[in-house]
């Protein structure tokens, strides 16, 4: 069966309320026109008894111009038996009216006193008993719409608390996918209460988006196990072709031409490795437990550019020192960026490099062509600087990349 959707579940329901308000206020305005009857009536009644005792002189005769509605009896000998008696049972206070109950009507009587104080002038109104309300039937058509309106207000909450219920666990099923996915756990199924089509709906996305997020990320570890298998794989070759140069070394037959031959198979070889440790660091599952210790960045640079970088002719370093203190970080870390940032610089850029070092920031800025800069990526140049991010990320180090104007500089901030 399809779902009903929320916003006609509330549009049904609001506008079924607006109907039964709209009929209970035209039945409650009505009751209040029936139950304001006396009021209405006794003004009325004192305003004849003012204006006819004032324009007709006692005990003259009065034409009654609403005929079986209306009668007027100067003082109590002219007033007829069947009000004598009303008033014989029920005394009627003077200058205020009084309703007395008949089988066939209901009577209003009015004794109105005179100036000269010596008769009472009666006004009495009389109105067939169907065109009136009982006592007893105006309180309980009252107390009948008090009590309708009271359940009106009762039903305004009950659907207020079934839309509300159906969100709320709508919104714990969330919390649950939420806190679980990072476990593994993210395949919780949708609750029953769900009755509304596009919280269904919604259910249905959100499940499709967990499995395909799980499925990503399903991927991603199987790539990361695969690279960093790979990084420790690398470790036992390039281990090998390390000890194989370091004997091709000592060989004394070698000509200059040949050295020259193995010391550059050497420093591809120490490139490896550097990139090696890059992919391990990058892709390690635990934080490195390697423990810190007091640096120079000038020496550690310096100590790169002659090991590593002193052959990238005609590329000159320039170290400037602005203010520089001891600072304490993971040797091997701080060596792995650097080396990176460094081997960048020399790989795309043109005769000057400029190491700047201020206390906790290292800045290497390199001329470049026009044409490498306008092919930079988020990363930089090649997969030095991608490496160095995620260094950063793992290490909260900032990294600020900027090429501009043939110049291209990075900002390493401890």
């Amino acid at each position: 069966m399809r779902a009903q959707s929320l916003a006609a579940y509330l549009n049904r329901r609001y506008l079924l309320l607006m109907a039964l308000l709209f009929l209970f206020a035209i039945a409650f305005m009505s009751l209040m026109n029936w139950s304001g009857m006396d009021d209405t009536t006794e003004y009325y009644m004192q305003y004849e008894a003012q204006v006819l005792s004032e324009f007709y002189p006692p005990y003259s005769s009065i034409d009654e111009f609403d005929l079986g509605k209306k009668e007027y009896y100067w003082g109590r000998k002219q007033l007829p038996r069947r009000y004598s008696e009303l008033i014989k049972d029920q005394p009627a206070p003077v200058n205020q009216a009084t309703l007395y109950i008949t089988e066939q009507s209901y009577v209003y009587l009015l004794p109105y006193p005179l100036p000269d104080g010596d008769i009472l002038f009666y006004v009495v109104h009389i109105f067939e008993q169907d065109t009136t309300f009982h006592p007893f039937a105006k309180n309980a058509l009252i107390g009948g719409f008090s009590l309708s309106f009271i359940l009106l207000l009762l039903l305004v909450f009950s659907i207020n608390h079934r839309a509300t219920t159906v969100l709320q666990s709508f919104a714990g099923w969330m919390k649950k996918v939420s806190d679980n996915s990072a476990t593994g756990q993210s395949d919780i199924a949708a609750p029953s209460e769900l009755r509304f089509g596009e919280l269904i709906q919604a259910s249905e996305h959100i499940q499709a988006w967990r499995q395909l997020v799980d499925s990503e990320q399903l991927r991603l570890k199987r790539e990361q196990d695969f690279l960093a298998s790979l990084s420790h794989e690398l470790n036992t070759p390039l281990s090998v072709i390390r000890t194989a140069i370091a004997l091709l070394k000592k060989q004394q037959t070698m000509s200059d031409k040949q050295r020259a031959i193995v010391d550059k198979i050497a420093k591809a070889n120490d490139k490896m490795v550097s990139l090696s440790a890059s992919l391990l660091q990058v892709w390690r599952r635990q934080p490195s437990h390697v423990a810190a210790e007091p640096l120079l960045v000038s020496e550690l640079v310096s100590e790169l550019i002659e090991h590593d970088l002193s052959h990238n002719e005609p590329l000159r370093f320039h170290i400037k020192i602005r203010n520089e203190k001891t600072i304490v970080a993971d040797r091997t870390l701080l060596t792995l960026a650097l080396s990176n940032l460094l081997r960048n610089a020399c790989q795309y850029g043109e005769n000057d490099i400029e190491v700047e070092i201020d206390v906790r920031c290292i800045r290497i800025t390199n001329r470049c062509s026009q044409e490498v800069n306008e092919h930079t990526t988020d990363y930089g140049f090649g997969l030095g600087l991608y490496l160095v991010e995620r260094l950063c990320e793992q290490q909260q180090w900032e990294l600020v990349v900027q090429g501009q104007q043939g110049r291209f500089s990075v900002a390493l901030n401890l």
